[in-house]
């Protein structure tokens, strides 16, 4: 038998509510039945929100990653193209030659150059667009390319590779070349046998006995396509 909260009264086992006031009978088993499905679902809300905290936490060290994958792949690029020395000057051609400051005196076979912004041991590296390609052929230097770098429709920045490099670039394409800037003050031989007087900061390549020329030959890892 049980007895009403309510009116104090005997009910039978199975009654639910009272016969006599209709209040509801709670027993004491059922109050601990329901204990349990309370703390299944804060148990089950709690696992739902760590697995969702942890899959959180997942997706953000994945994006982390890639996007320090993605600067790092991009910086090491850079720097292989253009940050390989600290003291790299990147220039265009048409900075280049309004950088570019030279007189010629053809009378006492003397040259004065100098390249605003650039000092002995940098590193210059120039960028130009490919407008004339052709090969030639030296009994002394061997096979080499001529590059014209566009400036004008009158000038261009005239250099030639070691070797034949037609398969490997064509008229259009921008190029990025390397120079090594040396202060030179000293006589050479041209090809003609004239003897000349060079003065200031020049670019020093190798030109059959290393001679400073602006008609330079650079070997092929001095240049590549950007």
């Amino acid at each position: 038998m049980v007895y009403c909260p309510n009116c104090g009264r005997e009910n039978v086992d199975e009654a639910k509510f009272c016969i006599y006031c209709g209040a509801e009978i709670k027993r004491v088993g059922e109050k601990q039945k329901q204990a349990p499905q309370k703390t299944e679902k804060i148990e089950k809300t709690k696992t739902i929100s760590l697995k969702s905290t942890i899959a959180l936490m997942i997706a953000a060290i994945i994006i982390s990653v890639s996007i320090t994958i993605f600067v790092v792949d991009s910086f090491e690029k850079n720097e292989e193209i253009i940050v390989s020395n600290p003291n790299t000057i990147v220039m265009t051609v048409p900075e280049f030659f309004d950088a570019l400051n030279y007189v010629i005196d053809s009378k006492n076979y003397t040259i004065y150059n100098s390249i605003m912004g650039v000092k002995n041991g940098d590193v210059l590296k120039i960028v130009g667009k490919i407008d004339k390609m052709e090969n030639n052929y030296d009994a002394t230097i061997g096979e080499y390319t001529s590059l014209a770098l566009y400036y004008s429709n009158e000038t261009s920045f005239l250099i030639h590779v070691f070797g034949n490099v037609s398969n490997q670039y064509n008229v259009g394409d921008y190029v990025i070349t390397t120079f090594h800037i040396i202060e030179c003050k000293k006589e050479y031989e041209d090809l003609y046998g004239t003897k000349w007087k060079l003065y200031g900061d020049f670019m020093k390549e190798q030109f059959l006995n290393e001679k400073f020329l602006f008609d330079i030959i650079i070997p092929q890892n001095q240049i590549r396509e950007i």
